[in-house]
């Protein structure tokens, strides 16, 4: 019985463990793949945000990290692939769309660019003015 309650009170102590350090692995795995992406080094930033999709399979930034180090690698279809995810799991976030919107303006995909654009700058998210920037020249210059 004793045996029981200290393997109860370790798994207890080790709950209350990893739900207290959790948010702060979170974000420092994607300020870490963040860095590497910022360096040039790629393919250890995804790992990085993969270690974060492990734990939390839907967070934005680890999807969309994943999707920029990807586009940045030119494996365009593998980051399209992160960000329609980022687009599914968080469709109230400007954030997917416009990161999107800037990979089918790569893909010479203007009208896809286009209406991605006009949902980026409806919705709340880091870059909406970094959207209506773009969507504001885009504008100017059709006219």
């Amino acid at each position: 019985m004793a045996g029981l309650k200290k393997l109860a009170l370790s798994l207890v102590l080790q709950i209350l463990f990893f739900s207290i350090s959790y948010p702060f692995l979170i974000d420092w795995a994607n300020k870490r793949g963040d860095y590497f992406s910022n360096s040039g080094h790629f393919k250890t930033s995804i790992t990085y945000f993969k270690r974060v999709l492990l734990i939390a399979p839907s967070n934005l930034y680890a999807l969309l990290g994943c999707g920029y180090s990807y586009e940045d690698m030119n494996q365009l279809e593998t980051a399209e692939q992160y960000y329609q995810k980022a687009i599914e799991k968080h469709p109230k976030s400007g954030d997917g769309y416009y990161y999107m919107a800037v990979l089918m303006m790569r893909k010479r995909q203007y009208d896809k660019a286009k209406g991605l654009l006009e949902k980026a700058v409806l919705l709340p998210g880091d870059y909406k003015r970094d959207a209506e920037i773009m969507q504001h020249n885009w504008h100017n210059k059709e006219t």
